[in-house]
């Protein structure tokens, strides 16, 4: 009976090692140089370049609209919240001015990486619109601010796969 029992958490155990093994085989490591972080995406998914606007990563090299952004963001703003207000202010802004329709906010919730980066998630969607863009909001420790956008037009799938991504292997790069 004791023999069964060491048996089996030993199974258990190896089994476990086995995932976490195959799981740290199967991600790759994104850097983005300009704001000067890095994080861990699935295989497969691939580095858009060159990119419209950001460091663009997508789930693969035929994808057209999922995708995980990061940017650097020019705002004056003395916290996370501020920044937000003044984002999304600045964003509704240019959108109406280009003859789309503002973004409506539907939920704000702090956030914090595996790293210890303190953030902010905000999830917005378009008119009546289901959700469509998660924005992280993070602040370095030189008071400059980086947004990492998720464009998953409704597939939460899609997004809890970047939201892991960021929340568990974003880091700030040393220089």
């Amino acid at each position: 009976m004791f023999y069964h029992f060491i048996k089996m958490n030993v199974m258990s155990w190896l089994a476990c090692f086995c995932v976490c093994i195959s799981t740290l085989q199967a991600e790759q490591k994104f850097k983005d140089g300009k704001t000067g972080v890095s994080l861990r995406a699935p295989d497969g998914w691939v580095e858009q370049t060159p990119a419209d606007f950001g460091f663009v990563i997508l789930p693969h090299a035929d994808e057209k609209s999922k995708k995980l952004r990061i940017h650097s963001l020019t705002i004056k703003a003395g916290t996370p919240a501020e920044a937000i207000v003044t984002n999304f202010e600045k964003t509704n802004a240019a959108r109406i001015k280009g003859g789309h329709a503002a973004e409506r906010l539907l939920e704000s919730s702090p956030v914090i990486t595996d790293s210890g980066i303190k953030g902010h998630k905000i999830l917005l969607a378009v008119g009546d619109a289901p959700p469509y863009l998660a924005r992280y909001y993070f602040q370095k420790p030189d008071q400059t601010f980086f947004c990492t956008c998720v464009y998953f037009y409704g597939d939460n799938g899609f997004l809890k796969l970047a939201e892991d991504s960021i929340l568990k292997t974003l880091m700030l790069e040393q220089d």
